[in-house]
This record gives C-alpha cells, sequence and structure tokens, in this order.
C-alpha cells in the first residue's frame, strides 16, 4: 500500500519507519529540512528504542521517501499514483496551546 505521513517527528517517523518495515511504500512530508536529510540519510530525526537500527534499515530499502512538497494537499501523488491512505501526525502541545510545528 503506498502511504503518506504528513509531520514526521515523534508521532510521524516511528509509523514511517515502522510501516516501510512492513512492505508499505512511504512518503514523508515535513516542514523541516532537517528532519528529510536524516530519513534520507538513515538516521532518525527521534530518540526512541529501536529507531536507529530500523531508519538504517528502510531508507535503503527503496520503500521511503521524503519531502517538504505536498504538505497544503492531502491528494499527494508519488510516482504517478495516489497514495491511498494518510496520516496526519502533528503533535499537539498542551502545555503551549499550539500545533508543534517543528
Amino acid at each position: 500500500m503506498r502511504i503518506s505521513i504528513f509531520g514526521l517527528g515523534y508521532v510521524g517517523a516511528v509509523p514511517l519507519a515502522c510501516l516501510a518495515r512492513d512492505g508499505h511504500s512511504v512518503i514523508g512530508v515535513d516542514i523541516d529540512p532537517a528532519k528529510l536529510d536524516l530519513i534520507r540519510s538513515g538516521k532518525t530525526p527521534v530518540v526512541e528504542e529501536g529507531m536507529v537500527e530500523l531508519m538504517a534499515q528502510v531508507a535503503g530499502s527503496g520503500r521511503v521517501s521524503v519531502t517538504t512538497e505536498g504538505a497544503d494537499s492531502l491528494q499527494l501523488r508519488w510516482e504517478g499514483v495516489y497514495t491511498l491512505t494518510n496520516l496526519i501526525a502533528l503533535l499537539k502541545m498542551r502545555k503551549l496551546g499550539r500545533l508543534n510545528k517543528r
């Protein structure tokens, strides 16, 4: 299945890696180019047990792609085909009462 995930912090990076590990083609969208560079290079943007090895594995699998484009559209095209499932993974910051945009 082709899956797009919007937001690649703690809420989005882990599902991106797990879904790719399980054989799905996953495209991640985030506004932070530093997170995208980490994922492209097989590194994780979050500190979570097992993620260092898992992200290194899936980044080289050909099932993960990341971009800053398409964050304002849920009709994301990837390799000429629309993704079938879209996950929006934005973490609401309770203390500040606003969305975490990083």
